[in-house]
């Protein structure tokens, strides 16, 4: 299945073709994490292309996070008729740590249209800082940093987007929400590519519903990130990432140049959000607050610069993270772990009020296979003749010890049985559901997005034809060969699919 990558490969009609679409922004999105510094004098000519970019590359410019796709990424656009001429016009870059605030921002133009897209959180210990403060703050240093942003460049904006990833699509929200009228009329669409959403209250003002009808929030369907706080309205997508990665734009999936859409998020993800929004609400902030420093003041006695340095600084400063540990004030522990239990007592009150219905029935020829495989490892467990083995080990303690053993594993075959056999049920369902909409959805109508956003959507064709009854037929047996063939004709037909789902499942970076 494609992803971005593929779709800067392979889709090359120009924006007078095919007009601006999701995938597009969210490819400039993931494009505003390069590092663009000591580019200045090259962008204020405001002619720099994307292809100079890719031909002009600076020994910082991939330093940055996911340097391997973002390289391809780029690559496969200076060679791409649809990107290769987009100019790079503008860029800031703000990393302070006393201020806690980590900002990024570019603005790209085509076809005198332009995109303000909004860096997310990179790997900076400052830039995490700056996203747990919004668990207890009303507004971060760099949501203001946006408006900010789009106020002093106005000059260069006539019509313009502004979308971003995670922490940046908030900011795109947030920028959007707080601007002037005459600017807030001035914006297409909002691309909000799993970012949190703004606190309830916002939902109401006037500001909010200026642009209320632009912004396109765009969540994988096991999302965290984008589910934080509220949002009036969103569209799931199919990612292909495991849990955390199904926050990395290299796993959202693509088909036919567009998103493939979903019904609904995972129950989990469902679970996680009003758990989280609950506890937002109901805690105390200077509880949270204080559950935030002590996590960052800790952290920063690692010395780390990057999320990634810090399992080496625990090693290297462990006496001395235990010894602050020790110091902590008793009251202030106690209100830490208060904020924790309640979070906890949340969650489990949310899972508890759930009921499961239609809950998807075990596979029996799976289950058959299943107990096919663990029966006689069960059976030569209790044949053990433990017992009779007394002269030879000579210890009671030996012989309970060994029971103890025996049973155990008996006890996680019957568990791994029984995990196996939801896992290959959920697998099997998810695979027919999967087939069944992805063929059924093929067909997108055309979208030209203008100063009202049109949401785009896959639209079946198939129409649904009221037949007669048809007379009961005596059934027909197969031959041996026949249901062979049928056999090898499903696999082929499906299980091709399921691969591609599980090669595409393989993160190898850290979202």
């Amino acid at each position: 299945m494609k992803n971005i990558i593929n779709y800067a490969l392979e889709f090359n009609k120009s924006f007078e073709e095919e007009p601006f679409n999701e995938v597009d922004g969210l490819i400039l999105s993931q494009l505003c994490y390069l590092n663009l510094d000591g580019y200045g004098d090259k962008l204020s000519s405001l002619n720099y292309s994307i292809f100079d970019l890719n031909n002009d590359r600076s020994d910082t410019l991939l330093k940055i996070r996911v340097p391997r796709q973002n390289n391809r990424l780029l690559k496969a656009l200076a060679n791409n008729p649809r990107f290769k001429d987009i100019k790079i016009i503008a860029y800031e870059n703000i990393n302070n740590p006393e201020l806690q605030k980590q900002f990024s921002a570019t603005i790209y133009s085509l076809n005198n249209i332009c995109y303000v897209a909004f860096r997310g959180t990179d790997s900076t210990i400052v830039g995490w800082k700056e996203d747990f403060n919004a668990m207890y703050m009303d507004i971060v240093p760099s949501q203001q940093e946006a408006v900010d942003f789009i106020v002093r460049n106005k000059d260069l904006l006539d019509k313009f987007y502004i979308g971003g990833h995670s922490k940046g699509g908030n900011m795109a929200v947030y920028s959007a929400v707080n601007l002037p009228k005459e600017l807030q009329d001035n914006i297409i669409a909002i691309f909000d590519n799993d970012g949190p959403g703004v606190r309830k209250e916002i939902l109401e003002t006037q500001n909010y519903l200026n642009v209320k009808d632009k912004i396109i929030h765009i969540l994988p369907e096991q999302s965290v990130f984008g589910l934080i706080l509220f949002s009036d309205n969103y569209q799931i997508i199919k990612s292909d990432g495991l849990w955390i990665q199904q926050h990395d734009p290299f796993n959202w999936r693509i088909l036919n140049n567009c998103f493939v859409y979903l019904e609904k998020i995972t129950s989990h993800s469902s679970i996680n959000r009003d758990t989280l929004n609950r506890w937002l609400y109901e805690s105390e902030p200077k509880k949270r607050e204080l559950l935030v420093d002590t996590i960052y003041q800790l952290v920063t006695i690692t010395n780390a610069e990057k999320i990634s340095d810090i399992p080496a600084g625990i090693i290297k400063n462990y006496d001395t993270i235990i010894k602050t540990i020790k110091q902590l004030n008793k009251n202030d522990l106690t209100k830490i772990s208060e904020v924790l239990a309640e979070y906890k007592n949340i969650k489990k009150e949310i899972n508890e009020s759930i009921t499961t219905i239609n809950e998807h029935k075990v596979n029996k020829n799976v289950k058959t296979y299943i107990d096919k495989v663990t029966t006689p490892v069960k059976k030569f467990i209790d044949k053990l003749p433990i017992e009779e083995c007394l002269d030879i080990l000579g210890s009671n303690n030996i012989i309970q010890k060994t029971k103890t053993v025996a049973i155990n594993i008996g006890k996680t075959v019957t568990a791994t049985t029984k995990k196996v056999v939801v896992v290959a049920s959920d697998t099997t369902k998810q695979i027919s559901e999967g087939i069944t909409k992805e063929l059924a959805k093929i067909i997108r109508k055309k979208t030209i997005y203008t100063g009202k956003v049109v949401k785009e959507r896959y639209v079946s064709t198939n129409k649904v034809n009221v037949a007669k009854k048809p007379k009961k037929l005596k059934p027909v047996k197969k031959s041996a060969n026949k249901k062979l063939a049928e056999t090898k004709q499903f696999k082929e037909k499906y299980f091709d699919y399921y691969d591609d789902v599980k090669h595409y499942s393989k993160g190898q970076e850290d979202w």
